[in-house]
């Protein structure tokens, strides 16, 4: 029988939504390159919203990838007028 440990509470957690102050590095906005199978995105943020729409729609793929802006990237992964990839809700809890 396997029993998992209780973890225990922080009452000092860290946050990090903010990418200009403390611990914004974190943060999927945060602008810091990251390369994947060869191609680069300017955010983490900019990967997981195009990872969604991955073998439905490139060219939105590639959208995605070179928006401006992270809050771009993620206005544009928030759109339902492509369709999602069909294993987006199993892939999003393997991968994140």
């Amino acid at each position: 029988m396997i029993t998992a440990k209780k973890q225990q509470q922080n009452d000092n957690p860290i946050k990090f939504y903010n990418q200009d102050r403390e611990y914004g590095e974190f943060s999927n906005f945060y602008i810091a390159e990251i390369t994947v199978d060869g191609k680069v995105w300017p955010t983490s943020e900019h990967y997981f919203q195009a990872m969604k729409f991955q073998g439905t729609n490139e060219d939105y793929v590639e959208k995605i990838r070179l928006a401006e802006t992270a809050s771009e990237c993620k206005r544009l992964g928030g759109s339902r007028d492509h369709p999602l990839r069909s294993d987006w809700y199993n892939f999003e809890e393997y991968r994140v």
